[in-house]
């Protein structure tokens, strides 16, 4: 199922799985990790929601993720 399949399907944690599966498949491939080497950790900072990646191959944060680029990442 892809997010628009899980929007229109009314499945709410369909769309947050399927977000969430995007967001890991795109860090893995940009980081040459499999998807157990690293987490992605949100934070609640005010009103705004950010998204870290920590990886526990090099035992590190590798980086954040703003909203522009989590937007781009799923609608890639």
């Amino acid at each position: 199922m892809n997010i628009l399949g899980a929007i229109f399907s009314g499945s709410y944690i369909g769309v947050v799985k399927e977000y969430i599966d995007k967001i890991f498949k795109h860090e893995a491939k940009l980081f040459n990790h499999l998807d157990d080497e690293f987490d992605v950790i949100l934070r609640k900072e005010g009103g705004i929601i950010k998204m870290k990646i920590y990886s526990h191959k090099e035992k590190k944060w590798l980086r954040d993720i703003e909203d522009e680029e989590a937007e781009k990442i799923l609608t890639s």
